[in-house]
């Protein structure tokens, strides 16, 4: 029954309010590098032998490493054509290599006494031109160019890194690059494009992924502001209400602060809550505050992988009333963690893998005395603590419109932990037959299988199953309590998108039945919905 379950606080809720963010996903910038074109050496003529290969002109690549690719051209009988086609394998290998431009090429040159000459043009960047309708000023493009610079040999993914960094700048709508031939032999002019960017982008999101307790049907509204200050940076404002019962607001800000990708913010965030439902008597109420500062740099950065690391410190305080009993409790939490996030994606768009890896080391401390007194007596959560969480996934097409999905998610920790670092299994992101907040504790291991399938271009179906096991406490106090519970459930779901008037809308929507423990929040079979409205 729902009175059996612990009374939710403030760590509880603001936990259940905020989703877990997405592993970013990689998007291939339309990069469109183009090359001059090339004409074809004559063919043909007297054979000669050729004792030795000399090349001129290579620096990225070694000597040794482009001889053994013309190591056959040594021998008696030998033709232009033959010299021509040992270029060319250069010109390809270079191309494999990264260096898209790059060519191989045979001179005019006297081969009777055997010794045979290959040019090799690597291609240099000879001027960097800029057609910027961004937000950012073109002195800020300019500074995070990174490798791409006048008289560096031109490589492709020193300009893909740049593309995808500055794709994912607030105030750059899209950025393309082309390579048009240069005024010198052996470089090219790097034409960059920067289209411009809305000033704001926002949504508006209608959901039932509430509690009973604060209320399930919740309304929110995001707004980002990109690039106020012209720096590439961005302001985001978020609120999330169900009514009285639970009110959120977020702000969060972050700019960039290295050439290479790096960006820094600060945030801070406000939850309060007043409980209804089972809990209504207890006339409980309270509030999460939380200030975060935050770096995170892009160490890998490609068309299809993207690997990131985040560093965190965050401050929050906890306050919890029952008025019913004039009970009042204050804590505190001091955190710092560690992130490891990164995706991989292969061109054709046919798979997709997500890994995001945290470690949380914090201290918690328990400022009302009654409450303290309390904890030491049993849960024992006040002090140092240390918590490892992971999440990774796999999508995978099958056939033209089919797809397999797969994730694994959990926790680990040190000690007992307080209910804002707890994990739980049930809810709409987790096993969807059961309520938000149902099952969490210290320890978890989630499991999700999907089928994905698209029944049209705007309209996907889904069939899945949830499974997930958690340890409430990692060191038990209750010798006649459980220690652990195990949920699983099964069910479908289908998501959709249109436009109306203009505005993009999307609906997903899923529905579920428990298979294994009997929900204790909610009713059989669970219905979720998520309504988004983009502008």
């Amino acid at each position: 029954m729902a009175a059996a379950q612990p009374v939710p606080d403030a760590g509880q809720i603001q936990r259940e309010v905020l989703p877990r963010p997405p592993v970013p996903v990689p998007a291939t910038p339309p990069i469109g590098i183009r090359e001059p074109a090339n004409g074809a050496g004559a063919a043909g003529g007297a054979r000669f032998t050729v004792t030795a290969v000399v090349l001129q002109g290579n620096t990225v690549l070694s000597t040794d490493e482009l001889l053994a690719l013309v190591a056959d051209l040594s021998g008696p009988g030998r033709t232009l054509a033959d010299v021509q086609a040992a270029a060319r394998r250069i010109t390809d290998h270079y191309r494999a290599n990264g260096y898209p431009v790059a060519r191989a090429f045979v001179p005019a040159q006297d081969v009777t006494a055997g010794e045979v000459r290959i040019d090799v043009l690597e291609g240099r960047i000879d001027r960097v031109e800029l057609n910027n309708s961004s937000r950012l000023s073109d002195a800020v493009l300019s500074a995070t160019l990174g490798d791409v610079q006048v008289g560096e040999v031109i490589a492709t993914a020193p300009i893909e890194r740049a593309l995808l960094q500055w794709n994912s700048t607030p105030g750059v709508g899209a950025a393309r690059a082309t390579l048009q031939p240069g005024e010198r032999v052996g470089t090219s002019r790097l034409g960059l494009e920067f289209d411009a960017a809305p000033p704001a982008q926002g949504s508006v999101v209608l959901d039932n992924h509430g509690s009973s307790y604060t209320g399930r049907a919740r309304l929110a509204a995001l707004l980002q502001i990109n690039s106020p200050l012209g720096l590439g940076d961005q302001l985001g404002l978020a609120a999330l209400t169900s009514g009285r019962a639970l009110r959120h607001g977020r702000i969060v800000y972050e700019l960039p602060v290295a050439s290479v990708g790096t960006r820094a913010g600060l945030s801070h965030q406000e939850t309060r809550y007043r409980l209804g439902g089972d809990f209504a008597a207890l006339q409980a109420n309270g509030r999460a505050r939380s200030s975060r500062a935050f770096v995170n740099h892009p160490f890998v950065l490609t068309p299809t992988s993207r690997i990131s690391a985040t560093l965190t410190a965050a401050d929050q305080s906890l306050h919890d009333r029952v008025d019913a009993v004039a009970v009042v409790t204050d804590k505190s939490l001091a955190t710092i963690s560690g992130a490891l996030r990164g995706s991989w994606n292969d061109r054709a768009g046919e798979r997709l893998s997500t890994a995001d890896l945290q470690i949380v080391s914090g201290r918690l401390r328990i400022q009302s005395p009654g409450a303290a007194a309390q904890d030491a007596g049993t849960a024992r959560t006040q002090g140092h603590f240390t918590r490892w969480e992971w999440e990774i996934s796999h999508l995978q097409r099958v056939a033209s419109h089919s797809q397999i999905f797969v994730a694994h998610a959990g926790q680990r920790a040190s000690r007992n932990l307080d209910s804002a670092e707890k994990f739980a299994i049930g809810g709409p992101r987790a096993v969807r037959a059961y309520a938000s907040g149902e099952a969490s504790g210290d320890e978890a291991d989630r499991l999700t299988l999907e089928w994905r399938q698209s029944l049209s271009p705007a309209l996907q179906g889904v069939v899945f199953y949830d499974i997930g096991r958690v340890v409430f406490n990692r060191r038990p106090f209750d010798p006649g309590a459980a220690s652990h519970r195990t949920l699983s459930g099964a069910g479908i779901g289908l998501n959709a998108e249109w436009s109306a008037a203009g505005t993009p809308l999307s609906l997903q929507t899923t529905l579920a039945w428990p298979l294994l423990g009997r929900p204790t929040l909610n009713d059989e079979p669970a219905l979720w919905f998520t309504l988004t409205a983009r502008f």
